[in-house]
């Protein structure tokens, strides 16, 4: 599980730039970015801090 929750935060934090940008080359709609970004900002707010911050070991 340790192992688990970087990655899946690094994968929200992805998440959350790409919509944006996937946005600005016209292949998602407003309200489909507006969805993606809120479900991926829950996703990295509750995984981030189960582990930043904390030593390995």
């Amino acid at each position: 599980m340790r192992k688990v929750l970087p990655i899946l935060s690094w994968i929200a934090l992805v998440g959350v730039i790409a919509p944006p940008v996937m946005y600005l080359a016209d292949f998602v709609t407003l309200e489909s970015v507006k969805t993606w970004m809120l479900v991926f900002t829950i996703v990295w707010f509750a995984t981030a801090p189960l582990w930043m911050g904390r030593r390995s070991g």
